[in-house]
């Protein structure tokens, strides 16, 4: 499968991004819509195709403000990052 898409290309390197910086696995979905700049909406939207397609693992978190997800990067998807940068 060829990868394809702005926006989850966008989203996969946000989260190598802040994996790298930070030193951690999972990034929290709300980290990918400050640094990505967009609505929380589209990067959950995103990261469920992305999570379809094998390029993220996602997991439901509770936060002081309802449900969120954490998001970390498959073997598949850190090829496409590496790929592309």
């Amino acid at each position: 499968m060829i990868f394809q898409g702005t926006q989850q290309l966008n989203t996969l390197k946000a989260i190598a991004d802040i994996q790298n910086a930070a030193s951690i696995n999972e990034v929290e979905d709300v980290q990918l819509a400050e640094k990505i700049g967009v609505d929380i909406g589209m990067v959950r939207n995103s990261l469920t195709a992305l999570e379809k397609a094998k390029y993220v693992n996602l997991e439901k978190v509770r936060t002081l403000i309802g449900t969120g997800c954490t998001a970390s990067l498959t073997p598949r998807g850190k090829a496409v990052v590496k790929t592309f940068t």
